[in-house]
């Protein structure tokens, strides 16, 4: 799961200059360079710490990893850089969620309220943030944390499987769409049976996340006023 915030960057693709050469270049270096962090810190910490401390500290094994070389203040950085990664984390996602929201309202999608502009933002950012503060303070941190996964998970299964089915505008290797939706989905799969055995208590935020988008996408379809006009013809043109 810990590789999941590199679609972000496809996101931003809008905001970037030259986005055909830029954007490779940035899923390539933030890729390769966090696979190398990632490694030197399993080693690091590993080296540090003994099995049954890391199982005991699972939740700050980082921290505790820094406590013998650094000592207390070791501890109290390594908390700093986790609250300032978390930070970064949720405005990234906020950003990127905010991102595609805009494009499914100017679509006409989703309510125009996510497609209207504040400032240098736009609004679905901050309906979006003011959502996840919500969801934050009325469920457990590990339950959102696995219906966070689960969501994801089906997302980019749902976005191999159209980049799939759009191979010809994407030029994309079907092969490798195909196997990303199956591996998706497996994964999902997996994620879920696990917590039915391990920690079924988990999935209760899954399960409500997934009831309420239901009903807010029926409610919507159903008895909200459709928009016949697409705020965006030109880019509906473009995707057809």
């Amino acid at each position: 799961m810990a590789y999941e915030g590199f679609e972000l960057i496809a996101n931003s693709a809008k905001d970037v200059e030259n986005p055909e050469t830029t954007l490779p270049k940035a899923f390539y270096a933030s890729v390769v360079f966090v696979i190398f962090l990632y490694v030197s810190i399993a080693i690091v910490t590993i080296a540090n710490v003994d099995f049954e401390t890391a199982k005991k500290a699972q939740d700050y094994v980082l921290a505790i990893a820094a406590e013998p070389m650094l000592g207390k203040a070791g501890f109290i950085i390594i908390a700093i850089a986790a609250m300032i990664s978390t930070a970064s984390a949720i405005n990234a996602t906020i950003y990127g969620a905010g991102r595609a929201g805009y494009l499914i309202a100017k679509l006409g999608e989703i309510p125009k309220e996510f497609a209207k502009r504040v400032k240098n933002g736009y609004e679905g950012m901050i309906i979006l943030g003011l959502l996840a503060i919500i969801f934050a303070t009325s469920f457990n941190i590990e339950n959102i944390s696995v219906a966070r996964s689960f969501g994801f998970l089906i997302i980019f299964g749902l976005v191999n499987l159209a980049n799939f089915k759009l191979r010809n505008i994407t030029h994309s290797n079907p092969f490798l769409a195909l196997l990303g939706t199956f591996l998706c989905f497996v994964s999902a799969g997996v994620l879920i049976g696990y917590n039915l055995i391990y920690n079924p208590q988990t999935l209760q935020s899954s399960f409500w996340v997934v009831v309420i988008v239901s009903v807010f996408t029926i409610v919507y379809k159903k008895l909200g006023k459709k928009m016949k006009k697409v705020l965006d013809e030109e880019l509906r043109d473009k995707i057809q």
